[in-house]
């Protein structure tokens, strides 16, 4: 029964987080787009579980204005496992060259570079529905 519970509630959590995201995703179709200069790149390491490397992190760091206000900001691509693949990804943005992003008016440090629900938030919705059902119905001893 013990397993139940913590399935459920890491289901449940999964599932709030994946509501937030797809509101936040619904709201960004509204956002403005805007261009920034690149000032640099970068590769953050990601770790595993026990500390050991397991891949890396393309960040693209850039410059813009809003309104008058000049903000630096940064985007981190998803985990790429090898170095080089990484850098060979990295060599597409150039420093001084334009990157378009969109923007949240209200907060203009809170950008995106895609508007619109991510396919990961519905599939992390669909899963985490999914397995809170399961360990719900294991709970009440239906299944």
């Amino acid at each position: 029964m013990g397993f139940e519970i913590v399935l459920l509630l890491f289901s449940a959590a999964a599932l709030l987080f994946s509501i937030i995201s797809i509101i936040r995703g619904r709201q960004t179709k509204t956002w403005p787009s805007s261009t920034g200069r690149i000032t640099s790149t970068s590769l953050r390491k990601s770790y595993d579980n026990e500390g050991d490397p397991d891949g890396f992190y393309p960040e693209i760091h850039f410059t813009y204005s809003v309104e008058g206000e000049t903000y630096d900001n940064s985007f981190r691509k998803p985990k790429i496992s090898h170095r080089r693949k990484a850098e060979e990804y990295l060599r597409q943005f150039i420093a001084g060259d334009q990157i378009s992003f969109f923007y949240n008016p209200a907060k203009p440090t809170d950008i995106t570079d895609k508007q619109g629900i991510r396919l990961t938030a519905v599939m992390s919705l669909i899963i985490s529905v999914l397995i809170f059902l399961y360990s719900a119905l294991k709970l009440i001893k239906v299944i």
